[in-house]
């Protein structure tokens, strides 16, 4: 499934919620789904990030309006927040962090 697919997103805030899981595989696409969907979602819900092919970003794709909530969520955060690591990774396997 991507994020085009007509598929109700509310699946994956109960995945996400259920916290059975040491691995999650999405799109960028379901990622934001899942942030517009639940309310009180929260990058914290997560521990790592990796946004693979993310040299296929362009101007408003969901790539860059996670690293863009990322980001800010980074500065945003009160001290004890949680982050999540996040890592790109670019032509060749190239990893960014």
């Amino acid at each position: 499934m991507t994020g085009d697919d007509k598929v109700d997103p509310e699946w994956l805030v109960d995945i996400i919620r259920e916290d059975d899981y040491s691995v999650l595989v999405v799109t960028p696409a379901m990622l934001s789904n899942y942030f517009e969907v639940c309310p009180e979602a929260s990058l914290s819900d997560f521990t790592l990030l990796i946004f693979d092919e993310y040299h296929h970003a362009k101007q408003d794709h969901c790539y860059n309006k996670l690293v863009m909530k990322c980001l800010q969520f980074r500065h945003n955060a009160p001290p004890n927040a949680k982050i999540p690591q996040v890592c790109m990774v670019w032509y060749n396997a190239y990893i960014d962090t």
